[in-house]
């Protein structure tokens, strides 16, 4: 019997198109982690405006609830004191008042956030939440484009 002898032709164009078949998943894996990145970073910087314009929130009710104690310890009845709360739209920017409901807007590069409270005369509260929500400025647009390098 004769050895068969192997064509090195074959051989040859299939490690090539073995090659080039890793290269397409090489640039697909690629093109994959670049999207995957991007929308990780977009979703780091809207947690980060979030959480940004929620702090600002939560500072600004630290200063209601100081000045509304304040307003409670120099006043002489009920009627006085809300007399005195009538004062604090100018102690917190883009506020407004209407009669027991006080509510005020902050924002942000990407978020607004409305919030609404209830001026209790002092019990067991200063106040009571009724309203906090964060509204985003722009309208959603879905990117539907994909880069492929």
């Amino acid at each position: 019997m004769k050895p068969r002898k192997f064509n090195i032709g074959i051989i040859s164009l299939m490690i090539i198109f073995v090659i080039l078949c890793f290269m397409t998943f090489a640039i697909l894996s690629l093109s994959s982690a670049k999207s995957n990145a991007q929308a990780v970073e977009h979703s780091i910087t809207h947690t980060k405006q979030y959480y940004h314009i929620t702090s600002q929130g939560e500072k600004s009710l630290e200063t209601i609830d100081n000045y509304l104690y304040q307003c409670y310890e120099s006043s002489r009845d009920k009627d006085d004191y809300f007399t005195h709360i009538q004062s604090l739209t100018e102690i917190i920017p883009n506020s407004h008042i209407n009669q027991n409901l006080f509510s005020y807007t902050l924002k942000n590069n990407e978020n607004s956030l409305y919030v609404e409270i209830e001026i209790l005369y002092p019990g067991t509260a200063l106040y009571q939440i009724q309203t906090w929500k964060v509204v985003p400025l722009d309208d959603w647009d879905m990117d539907q484009s994909m880069d492929i390098l």
